[in-house]
């Protein structure tokens, strides 16, 4: 059951939202205090949401349990998380966080201060779920920033990394006339490099991507030629160009899910930075900058 507009409606708001005989109240826009008390006793809520000090204060002296609540918030949508959800969650985190070592139990974290993320994931979720991106957008996204899809010109690269300079020089005296195809046997039974698995297979790289000794060699070279040895601080390489990509412009078809992220991002972040305005403006907080666990220096805008 729910109660509404208690008492003349401006004056005293309540909504009761009972989960498994949990009762979850909120109180807003309190006045008469004296009935206020009388029906909240009445109630016997198990958490109140307030969102005054006034609220606070009223409800801690009838004997409740509080809990603050921002402004703004629809508190219709406020339902505390089921034990099979929470259990869920938990489980969920737990995979994200383990590590080498092993998997990081649920006894080991801060259920209080994860059920409080979960809230605030489910909260953000409601503000943003309904946010879309057509196709004019992307469109007009496209149209806008055109060279940033343009492709540069890429190389496919393969190598053979040796550790000294002596056995580089053998290994490229066999190499020099091999296919493919002995060139990739040779990188995996001689190579040193990660790669040696794939064939000495690098991937495709443009400029900027790969240290300045190697690149100014790599992009010198044609379709299928190999390098002289080229020495750096992993050792010395033998390289070999596999491909080159001409520079080409990205269609619109191609960069259409990767804008549709983009825009996406930029309206949740909007939106949210929007609404977080919005509640500074219309409840009441305090800022305490020496709890924080860094340095905080504030920027006037």
């Amino acid at each position: 059951p729910s109660l509404s507009n208690c008492v003349a409606g401006n004056f005293l708001r309540i909504l009761a939202l009972i989960t498994k005989r949990k009762i979850v109240t909120s109180a807003t826009k309190l006045s008469f205090f004296g009935f206020s008390k009388k029906l909240i006793r009445f109630l016997k809520p198990d958490l109140v949401l307030f969102q005054s000090k006034e609220a606070e204060e009223l409800f801690m002296g009838a004997g409740c349990r509080t809990e603050f609540l921002a402004n703004g918030v629809d508190i219709r949508k406020f339902k505390p998380a089921p034990e099979k959800e929470k259990e869920e969650y938990l489980a969920r985190l737990s995979d994200e966080l383990s590590t080498e070592e092993g998997q990081i139990s649920s006894g080991e974290m801060d259920t209080e201060i994860l059920f409080e993320r979960l809230l605030i994931e489910k909260y953000t979720y409601e503000l943003v779920r309904n946010i879309e991106v057509n196709d004019e957008e992307i469109k007009a996204y496209y149209d806008r920033n055109r060279r940033d899809f343009l492709r540069p010109e890429r190389v496919k690269v393969s190598q053979i990394l040796l550790e000294t300079e002596a056995k580089a020089i053998e290994i490229l005296q066999r190499v020099e006339a091999a296919s493919e195809e002995e060139f990739r046997k040779i990188a995996q039974d001689e190579s040193v490099g990660l790669e040696a698995l794939k064939g000495g297979e690098m991937g495709v790289f443009e400029l900027g991507q790969l240290p300045f000794e190697m690149e100014r060699v790599i992009f010198s070279l044609e379709e299928g030629e190999l390098s002289p040895v080229v020495e750096s601080s992993y050792g010395y390489h033998i390289f070999r160009v596999d491909e080159r990509y001409s520079p080409k412009l990205i269609s619109e078809g191609e960069a259409s899910p990767a804008i549709r992220e983009q825009i996406l991002d930029i309206k949740i972040k909007q939106r949210i930075s929007r609404h977080i305005q919005d509640l500074k403006i219309n409840m009441e907080w305090t800022f305490y900058p020496l709890n924080l666990p860094f340095p905080y220096q504030r920027i006037e805008i």
